[in-house]
Parts: structure tokens; sequence; C-alpha cells
């Protein structure tokens, strides 16, 4: 009696998974292929492509039958929209499933063109029964068809109109700051002003201008607030984006401090230290150091003994103690695209003007740039900060560095709020 494996085995051809069933070779082809020869250079990683839309892997009679099921939900659809002497007006609501089924259809036949105006016409109709949420994701579907037909552009429009539901929506159930982002995203590859505009409307949202006035009293940030401030500074910097860096701080603060996550603000606080030295020089960096002293918890840290050490390297003049700090474990593990801008900084100065993007390509080949990388926490060995035992030893260095008080002083009676 055969076993469970031989039956498998027979059935599914010796192949394992759900895709399809691969060409098999026999032994005696396998064995003339010739092994790869070992050439001592580590190949270089191919650029990320484009993501395009996938087939649905159908044959064309099958895609064909597709299509006509499409036509058919879209033409029922479509008659919901339409008045007559017993309906006075369009029933939005009834012709919403059909809308999405023709999506879904389109999408089975490869017909992605038709496939995304069935998902405005859904969108829409969502938008119209006040589904506001249904509607954003709609509005999201066909931004994601339009990125991959190539028309960055309409994507960032249908992203933006996601919003626009998502902010209509009730409790707000959907949130729109991961829109937005997506639509900053899509536009960067068109126009990367357009998209910094977009990034900056994003945290406006995410943080509005009202609770910045009130210093963040009483606010209470949704993941989705937090994820949009932390997007919104890997963007910048990605682009070299600097002067925008610098301006996010009055909302990082809030929301970090909202949430709790003051690792996350300190890292930004250094952040911000080395982008001032990269592009206003000294005494602007020292100033804005001085300012982050207010903050107790970052006062503490060891990041600020970091931003420290740099800003005494660079007013010494001393190459040797500026590469000794840079090469602090705080310092590195900042972005990528902050240490980019720290290397060009000497104890003269900064070696050159710094271009307004780091990679010196325009808009066109900013699409080429790797993904975004959220540098927002250390790995876990590394985020322990220093102990209770030694944080008055530091704090009374770092007094020192700044001249405050005196040896003879008593530091219990310093104000350092």
């Amino acid at each position: 009696m055969a076993s469970y494996a031989d039956k498998k085995a027979a059935l599914l051809g010796g192949r394992s998974g759900n895709g399809p069933r691969a060409a098999t070779k026999n032994a005696a082809d396998k064995a003339k292929k010739p092994a790869a020869k070992p050439t001592g250079v580590r190949p270089l990683p191919a650029k990320p492509a484009r993501a395009g839309l996938r087939s649905s892997g159908l044959s064309a009679a099958q895609r064909a039958d597709k299509k006509k099921e499409a036509d058919e939900e879209y033409r029922q659809g479509m008659k919901f929209l339409q008045t007559s002497l017993t309906r006075w007006k369009p029933d939005h609501f009834s012709a919403t499933s059909y809308f999405e089924r023709a999506a879904r259809f389109y999408r089975a036949a490869d017909e992605h063109a038709e496939a995304k105006n069935a998902y405005l016409a859904a969108a829409e109709s969502f938008r119209e029964a006040e589904n506001f949420g249904s509607s954003a994701r709609n509005y999201a579907l066909a931004a994601g068809v339009a990125e991959g037909l190539g028309d960055d552009r309409e994507a960032s429009s249908l992203y933006r109109e996601a919003a626009m539901s998502a902010h209509m929506t009730a409790a707000k159930l959907e949130r729109p700051e991961p829109y937005l982002m997506k639509a900053a995203i899509a536009m960067a590859g068109e126009s990367l002003e357009e998209a910094v505009g977009i990034v900056k409307e994003a945290c406006e949202v995410a943080v509005p201008a009202e609770v910045v006035e009130s210093g963040g009293e009483g606010f209470q940030p949704a993941t989705a607030q937090l994820d949009c401030i932390r997007n919104a500074y890997a963007f910048l910097c990605e682009y070299g984006k600097f002067q925008e860096v610098l301006a996010l701080e009055p909302r990082c603060k809030i929301m970090y401090k909202a949430m709790g996550q003051d690792l996350t603000l300190n890292q930004y606080f250094l952040s911000c230290t080395v982008l001032m030295l990269a592009t206003s020089g000294f005494d602007a960096a020292w100033s804005l150091f001085e300012s982050h002293l207010q903050d107790t918890e970052y006062l503490h840290s060891e990041l600020c003994k970091a931003a420290e050490n740099l800003l005494v390297a660079l007013r010494s003049y001393d190459e040797e103690q500026l590469a000794e700090a840079k090469k602090q474990r705080r310092i590195l593990s900042l972005s990528p695209y902050v240490l980019r801008a720290l290397d060009r900084l000497t104890s003269e100065g900064v070696e050159a003007p710094l271009p307004e993007q780091l990679t010196s390509a325009g808009p066109a080949a900013a699409t080429e740039a790797p993904p975004l990388i959220i540098d927002n926490s250390l790995p876990p060995s590394e985020v322990k900060e220093t102990e209770a035992g030694t944080n008055d030893a530091n704090l009374n260095d770092e007094l020192d560095a700044l001249n405050i008080g005196g040896d003879d002083d008593d530091d219990d009676e310093l104000d350092l709020t």
C-alpha cells in the first residue's frame, strides 16, 4: 500500500510548496553542467529594480474569461449609478461591491489599467456612501496600480485622495499620515520639491500647529503619527534636506516625549548637532547644543557626551581628536545620511559646500536611492544608558566643560532646568 509521502510525490511531481511546477532535469544533464569557477571577487549587488505589476499567471483563455466577468461586474455596478423613474438618485452603496469584484477580475486578467479605473469607481462610490475607510483603501489600491504602471504623479495624487478619505473617518479609525508619506515617496521621482512639501503636510497633520503652540500638553498620538515623524526624518535625511530636518525639532520633541521614546529623541538631538555643524557652522551648532541641554534626559545621556566631544574637537582644531570623536559608537549609530555629512567635517570646517542632495543626482536619479531606513533605535546591547552611579561624575565633567560653576561650587544648588 502506497504511503502518504508516495501519493504526495506522485500528485505534485516531487515539488514542494504551492508554486508552479518547475522543469526537471535528469542526473546526466546536471552532471554535464560545469561548476562555476570562483573569481575571488565578490560581485556587486544588483540595483533594486522598480516594482512592477505581477502577472496573474493564468492562460490566455482564462484571462479572457476573467475579463468578461470583470466587464459584466463593472456594467452591473454602473447600472446602480443611473437614475430612473424608480431610482431617483444613484445607489452608491450597492455599486461598490460590483466595482470591487470587477477590479479583482481585471487584475486576474492582467488588465491593470481597467483595474485601476474600477478601484477608482469603488473609492468614489464608497466616499459618496460615507464609508470613508473603504474609500481610502480603494484609492490606495488604485494608486498602487498607477505606480506599477509607471505614472508616479497620478499615484501621488491618488494617495492624497486616500489621505483625504482617511481624514474623514469617524473616530480616526484610518490615519491620513501613511497615505501622505506614500504620496511623497511616489512624487520624489517626479518633483523633489513637491515631495518635500507633502512630507511637511504629513508632519503638520501628525502634530498639528495648535499642539506645537501648547507645547504638547494633553497630546496623545497614535502609532501612525509616530511612524509619520520617523519616516519624515528618514526621507528628508535621504534626500539631503537638512534644513527641513532641523525644522522638525518642535514636533519631534512633542512626539517622542508623548510616546516615551527618550532614546530616540536623544538620537535626534545628536543628529541635529551634526547637521547644524555641516550646514551652519560651529557657533550655530554650539548654540543648538546648549539649548538641548535643557532636556534632563539628554544631559545625562552618552549621546550628549558624544556631541560635546565632537564640538570640543572642532573647537580645538585637532584633527586626531576629531577623527576619534567621529568614531564614537553613539555617533556611528546615526543615520548613514547624517554620517555622510559628518565625513565632510574637518577641523577647519566643512570641506566643501554641501550639495542640495548628497548623491549629487537630480530627482530622476533619486528614485534609485536605497530604501528608507529608519534608524530610530540602537541595538539592544547598546540601548543601556549609563549606570546611576556614574551619572553624577559624567554630569560634573559636562558642566566643567561648559564652564558652569567651579570646583568649590556645590552642584546640588545648580538649577539645571
